[in-house]
């Protein structure tokens, strides 16, 4: 309830029931000898109704599947991965091509490539006409000495409806701390807050606090939030999934 809460009020509860509602948890760690990167794998698929009644269609038909979220640039050793619409999804692979073909990546150029590849997802055409939508995506890159964790959000909304102009808007974050993208409003959250410390803890003792974080906000919430998937890359090695056990 909102009742008699004053205007500011009302619109960080939103905000923050709105932050619960998100499908994915995503957390990029920094270590003290490379970086990790941990996400569920469920996603939601909407499909046309199968059949009508009385000529009328009926309502789309909602379902869930498992999906890897994570990609690994094995040239440069970065780390990918997406919450939110199939947008972000999309994002995610156009980032992956990039960090493929780039000669090299400065904290700079990696944050150049995450704009290019936001704003190159939203212009395809099965988006460009969609009336506003967003997303999320994370970038790791272990051989950053400052900003190995990049989070980015991006939004981009029709100056016309069923015009294919519209503006794109994105805020990024980078830095040695940890990055969190979906629903981080999820109190599973809490562990990451009480125990990791950024390039404190090797890799390995990583796995077992992000995978424990990311089981744990399954079970707050399993209608969103479901399986895990790890990777993980060293600062001179070659990024590599981690089997989840």
């Amino acid at each position: 309830m909102t009742d008699g809460l004053f205007p500011y009020q009302r619109k960080r509860e939103y905000y923050r029931r709105q932050r619960w509602a998100e499908m994915t948890l995503v957390i990029a760690l920094c270590g003290n000898d490379g970086c990790l990167l941990a996400s569920d794998t469920k996603i939601s698929v909407t499909l046309p109704a199968p059949s009508t009644i009385d000529f009328e269609l009926l309502a789309p038909v909602r379902h869930t599947a498992n999906r890897s979220k994570i990609s690994l640039s094995d040239k440069h050793g970065i780390l990918i991965a997406w919450a939110g619409q199939d947008v972000a999804a999309e994002a995610a692979a156009k980032l992956k091509e990039r960090c493929d073909l780039a000669k090299s990546l400065s904290d700079d150029e990696l944050q150049q490539h995450i704009k290019a590849a936001c704003e190159d997802a939203c212009t395809l055409p099965l988006f460009i006409t969609r009336p506003q939508f967003d997303g999320q995506i994370i970038a790791v890159n272990p051989r950053s000495a400052f900003n190995p964790l990049w989070s980015a959000t991006f939004q981009r909304g029709l100056d016309v409806p069923g015009q294919p102009r519209g503006t794109f808007y994105w805020k990024p974050r980078g830095g040695f701390d940890k990055q969190i993208i979906g629903q981080d409003a999820n109190s599973a959250i809490f562990f990451l807050e009480r125990y990791y410390r950024p390039k404190t803890f090797s890799v390995d003792e990583l796995l077992f606090l992000s995978g424990h974080v990311i089981r744990n906000a399954s079970y707050l919430a399993n209608d969103l939030i479901d399986g895990l998937e790890i990777a993980t890359c060293t600062k001179k090695g070659t990024p590599r999934f981690i089997k989840a056990e």
